[in-house]
C-alpha cells in the first residue's frame, strides 16, 4: 500500500472518529430534537423571530418586532449574531423542515466539530498524532463546552465562541514561525469571527493572546541571532496590531451599533449580584445551584492537570534531545501557567481586574474564564504527548498511551451522553419550545428600554394603540411586522399623545400625510413608542429605517473588508519578494525552523 493511500485511509478513520464520539455526546439531543439548558426558551425565542424575519427578506434583522409579545426587541442591536444567523442558516438549508428545537441542536452539532477541526489546525504545529486528535475531539465536547455551556446554560454564544478561539492562536503560532499572508489571514478571522460570536470570550482570550504575542516576539528561540527591537514592533508586531484593527473593522457592523447604542439597553438587568459573587470559592454556599459547583469541580481539575503534566514534563528537560521538544517544554510551561493564572482569576483572588474602569467587569461571571482554560490545558494534552510519549524511547509503550488517550476521549463521551440521559429523563424539566416564554417570544428583561416598567402583560398589548393623554379617537390602525410600520388615522379635538404597540427603542420615524416628522417620544410607565398630534385629523405613518449607527457600522465593515485584501495582497507580495531575494543571494541563512525537512514542528515559545 502506497504512502498516499495509507495517509487517507488515517485521515478517514480520523474523520469517522470525530464523527463517531461527537455523535455520541450529541444522541440525547438530537433524538429529543430540543436543548433543555437555563437560556434554552430565550435562544428558541430569539431563533423564531430571527427565523421569520430572514424568511420576510430580512437577513440581518436587527430589531426583532415580534419580541415581548409583539413590542419588539432590539436583540441583535447587542447580541453579537454570528448564533442567530448561522441557526438562521441551518434553517434554510433544511427547507423548514426541522422544529425549532432540531435547528438548534443541528447548528450545535456542526459547531462543535468546527470546534474540533479548528483546534486540530492549532494542534498540528506541534503534533499531528493521535493524542493531538484526541485532544481535539475532547475540545470540540469538554466539559465546560458541552455539559455547563450548552445543557446546563444553553449559552449559545459563549458555546459557538469556542470554534474561533484556536484560529487566533494558530494564526499567531504561524506568524512567528514565518511571516505570511496565510497566517495573518486566520488572526484575522479568528479575531472577527470571536468579536462577531461572543465579545465577553474575546476579553477574556485577549488577557491571554497579548502576553502569547508578547513572549513570541521578545523571547529569543534557542540558537537564533538576536533581533533588533526596531525590527521587532515593525516586521513582527506592526502586521499583528494591523490584523487586529481590521478584525475589529470586520466586526463594525455589529460592534458600532453594540457600543454606542449601550445607553438604550436596560443595563440594570444584566447583573442582579456583584461579579465577586461568581468567584469559584462560593461553591460552598447553600444557596448556589449544583451546576456552580460542577463548574468550580472542572476548573479545580484542569488546574490539578496541568500543574501534573507540567512537572511530569519538566522532569524530562533533560533527557530531551530534540530541539522542537524542548520548545514544547518551554510551550508546556507557558501555557500550565495560563491555566493557573485563570484558576486565581476565577477564583477572585485578583478582582482588581474587574473593578471600574475595567471593561472585564461586564464578563458578568468570573467563571467564563473556563473557555480559555479548558483550551489551555487540551494545548497542553498535546504539548506534554510530544515531550512524554513522542520523546520517549519505547515505541511500544508510546502506542498504548496513544490509544489509551484515544479511549480516555470515547469514555468520556459515553459519560457526558450518560448525564444528558439522565437530564431529558428528569420529569421536573419542561420542554422548552412550548412554553409560555416562548409563545410570547419574551427577551431578558435588559432588552425593554431602560427605566421602563416589568414588560407589558400580554393580555394588555391588545389595547394598543392607546389614547394616554389628551382627547382623540383612533379612526383606524394598520401594523405590519416585516417591515415594521404602523398607519394611524386620528381625529383629535387637541393636544393628545398616542402610544403604540412597540417600544420606543431608536429607529423609529414618524411623519403625517404632509411629510411633516414628529419627535420620537415615549408614554407609559413601560415605555412605548408615542406620538403627540394637535388638534385635526391626521394620517400617521410610524416605520423603523436603520440607524446613524447601522450604517456607519455597515459601512466601516465594507471599508474594512476591501483593506483586509489589500493588506493581505501587499504581505503576500513582499513574502515573495523577500523569497526570490533570498534565492538569489549566494548563501542565504538558514533559519533553525527549516533545518529538519522544511517546516517546523515545535512549540517555540521560550
Amino acid at each position: 500500500m502506497s504512502s498516499v493511500s495509507g495517509g487517507n485511509r488515517r485521515g478517514i478513520a480520523a474523520l469517522l472518529f470525530v464523527l463517531a464520539v461527537t455523535l455520541l455526546v450529541f444522541y440525547q439531543p438530537l433524538i429529543h430534537g430540543s436543548i433543555r439548558g437555563h437560556d434554552s426558551r430565550t435562544h428558541i425565542s430569539w431563533l423564531l423571530s430571527v427565523m421569520d424575519a430572514v424568511r420576510a427578506g430580512s437577513f440581518y434583522p436587527r430589531w426583532l418586532p415580534d419580541q415581548f409579545a409583539g413590542l419588539g426587541a432590539p436583540v441583535l442591536y447587542y447580541y453579537p449574531p454570528f448564533t442567530s444567523l448561522f441557526f438562521a442558516l441551518v434553517d434554510q438549508l433544511s427547507r423548514h423542515q426541522l422544529p425549532v428545537g432540531s435547528v438548534i441542536v443541528s447548528a450545535t452539532f456542526l459547531l462543535s466539530l468546527a470546534s474540533v477541526g479548528t483546534f486540530y489546525l492549532w494542534a498540528r504545529g506541534f503534533s499531528r498524532g493521535a493524542i493531538a486528535l484526541a485532544a481535539a475531539v475532547f475540545y470540540g465536547i469538554a466539559p465546560y463546552h458541552f455539559q455547563i455551556d450548552y445543557m446546563a446554560r444553553g449559552a449559545m454564544g459563549e458555546f459557538a465562541a469556542f470554534v474561533w478561539i484556536p484560529l487566533i492562536f494558530a494564526g499567531l503560532q504561524r506568524w512567528f514561525r514565518a511571516a505570511n499572508w496565510k497566517s495573518l489571514a486566520l488572526v484575522i478571522v479568528g479575531c472577527a469571527g470571536l468579536f462577531l460570536t461572543h465579545l465577553l470570550s474575546g476579553m477574556l482570550v485577549a488577557m491571554a493572546a497579548v502576553p502569547y504575542v508578547l513572549l513570541r516576539a521578545f523571547v529569543r528561540q534557542e540558537g537564533a541571532a538576536p533581533v533588533p527591537l526596531a525590527v521587532v514592533l515593525r516586521a513582527k508586531l506592526l502586521p499583528l496590531l494591523i490584523a487586529a484593527v481590521l478584525s475589529v473593522g470586520l466586526a463594525a457592523c455589529y460592534v458600532v451599533p453594540a457600543i454606542t447604542l449601550l445607553p438604550f439597553l436596560n443595563q440594570a438587568a444584566l447583573m442582579f449580584s456583584g461579579i465577586d459573587q461568581t468567584a469559584l470559592h462560593h461553591a460552598f454556599d447553600p444557596d448556589k445551584p449544583k451546576s456552580f459547583a460542577m463548574i468550580a469541580g472542572v476548573a479545580s481539575f484542569y488546574t490539578l492537570a496541568a500543574v501534573t503534566l507540567m512537572w511530569l514534563s519538566w522532569r524530562r528537560r533533560r533527557t530531551l534531545a530534540d530541539g522542537a521538544a524542548r520548545e514544547a517544554l518551554g510551550d508546556i510551561v507557558w501555557w500550565s501557567a495560563v491555566v493557573v493564572f485563570f484558576f486565581i482569576f476565577m477564583m477572585g483572588a485578583l478582582n482588581l481586574l474587574v473593578t471600574p474602569p475595567s471593561p472585564l467587569g461586564k464578563i458578568q461571571f468570573l467563571w467564563r474564564a473556563l473557555v480559555v482554560q479548558e483550551f489551555a490545558l487540551c494545548t497542553l494534552f498535546v504539548l506534554a504527548g510530544k515531550v512524554l510519549v513522542e520523546q520517549g524511547r519505547n515505541v511500544v509503550l508510546a502506542k498504548y498511551v496513544k490509544v489509551a488517550a484515544l479511549l480516555l476521549v470515547v469514555g468520556f463521551a459515553a459519560g457526558s451522553s450518560f448525564l444528558s440521559k439522565k437530564l431529558y429523563a428528569d420529569p421536573r424539566t419542561e420542554e422548552p419550545a412550548g412554553t409560555e416564554h416562548v409563545r410570547l417570544r419574551m427577551s431578558p428583561p435588559e432588552y425593554f428600554p431602560p427605566g421602563a416598567k416589568a414588560p407589558v402583560p400580554a393580555e394588555e398589548v391588545s389595547r394598543y394603540p392607546a389614547v394616554v393623554a389628551g382627547t382623540a379617537e383612533i379612526v383606524s390602525f394598520k401594523a405590519e411586522r416585516y417591515p415594521s410600520r404602523f398607519e394611524l388615522n386620528v381625529r383629535a379635538t387637541g393636544p393628545a399623545t398616542i402610544a403604540l404597540p412597540a417600544y420606543g427603542f431608536p429607529g423609529w420615524s414618524i411623519t403625517d400625510d404632509s411629510q411633516h416628522a414628529y419627535a420620537l417620544t415615549t408614554a407609559t410607565d413601560y415605555k412605548l413608542l408615542a406620538v403627540e398630534v394637535g388638534p385635526g385629523a391626521h394620517v400617521i405613518s410610524v416605520k423603523r429605517s436603520a440607524v446613524p449607527q447601522e450604517r456607519i457600522g455597515n459601512w466601516v465593515s465594507l471599508i474594512s473588508l476591501l483593506l483586509t485584501a489589500i493588506f493581505l495582497l501587499v504581505v503576500r507580495m513582499r513574502a515573495t519578494r523577500n523569497g526570490a531575494l533570498d534565492q538569489g543571494s549566494v548563501a542565504s541563512p538558514v533559519a533553525p525552523e527549516t533545518i529538519s525537512g522544511g517546516t517546523a514542528v515545535g512549540g517555540g515559545a521560550l
